[in-house]
């Protein structure tokens, strides 16, 4: 009995802890706060409104949040005030049509600065919102009619780590510790002994986490390699299960199995490999992919606004 009166509150939870992710995310990315709301109801997605937010002093009632329930992509609207008005569909597994809504200010000083600014934000959050709805339609597209035993417990597993994952990451500084731990979180979730990032930039660092046994130069190869395989393009992920039986074996004696993530998200490029799921022997699934997913996601858009914020330092340090 006590049981199946706690589920319904950890549903809510979840739903709480998915939007604040999804409101952390859509924050590092345009650098305001943002508000998450049901468009169905009008009301707060649980307290994903952020008292720093300023949407409220556009969407006063419930009745005016319901209008964006037809909102298929991201929308930006110019204010009479020189800011921009930014809402973005959000559709979360098991939930209700959502909607975040943020502003951000414009620095526009003439019609022809504002036709150019508006087109370029309005193309950034098309990018953004566009992302942002693939990555949380994943797991329904994946959904299989007879999940696997354990995949459910994954997928609640990866919502709670992402949500206190967001809530320590930093753009402004230690980009690298903090790469390592959006790894570290992705290993310990999929319990794979390690979990290596390597960009397809060949001057940028790799950077991994855990029991690789393998070198950089190493770790670079083993991408290249299984970048070959037409499967890492479409559907963009990879799952190799006998290293050893494989052709890459005799190289890489060291390496049991390998889930291998194509990652292009927010400018950055690279694949993301998970190595050695424990314990010894347990292959990796396609439910790992789908857990995998959002790290991947989550390490490109961190990358992405560390290399902004470092180049707008840089900037001003310069004037």
């Amino acid at each position: 009995m006590m049981a199946t009166e706690a589920a319904p509150r950890s549903k809510s939870s979840s739903l709480a802890g998915q939007a604040r992710s999804v409101a952390i995310i859509l924050r590092e990315e345009f650098g305001e706060p943002f508000a998450i709301y049901d468009t169905t109801t009008g009301e707060p997605a649980g307290d994903a409104v952020p008292e720093t937010s300023r949407a409220s002093a556009f969407f006063r009632t419930p009745e005016q949040i319901k209008k964006l329930a037809s909102l298929k992509r991201a929308q930006v609207t110019h204010l009479s005030d020189g800011e921009y008005l930014l809402a973005l569909p959000v559709n979360l597994r098991e939930s209700p049509p959502l909607a975040a809504i943020g502003t951000m200010t414009g620095f526009a000083r003439s019609q022809t600065q504002l036709t150019l600014e508006l087109a370029r934000l309005q193309k950034w959050a098309l990018s953004v919102g566009d992302r942002l709805l693939a990555a949380t339609a994943a797991p329904i597209q994946h959904r299989k009619a007879a999940e696997p035993e354990g995949t459910a417990n994954l997928a609640w597993e990866a919502v709670g780590a992402l949500d206190q994952l967001t809530r320590k990451l930093r753009v402004h500084k230690d980009s690298e510790r903090n790469q390592r731990r959006i790894l570290r979180s992705a290993a310990e979730l999929l319990r794979a002994k390690s979990v290596v990032w390597v960009p397809q930039e060949s001057a940028a660092e790799i950077v991994a986490y855990g029991e690789t046994g393998l070198s950089p130069w190493d770790s670079r190869q083993l991408a290249h390699r299984l970048s070959r395989n037409a499967d890492l393009a479409n559907p963009g992920f990879l799952l190799l299960n006998d290293v050893a039986e494989s052709s890459l074996g005799a190289c890489f004696p060291q390496i049991t199995n390998v889930l291998a993530l194509a990652v292009r998200d927010h400018g950055q490029q690279g694949i993301l490999l998970a190595l050695n799921k424990s314990p010894s022997g347990t292959p990796f699934r396609r439910a790992d992919v789908v857990a995998l997913a959002p790290f991947a996601s989550l390490l490109g858009l961190h990358i992405g606004a560390s290399d902004r914020f470092q180049d707008l330092k840089e900037l001003l340090v310069g004037l």
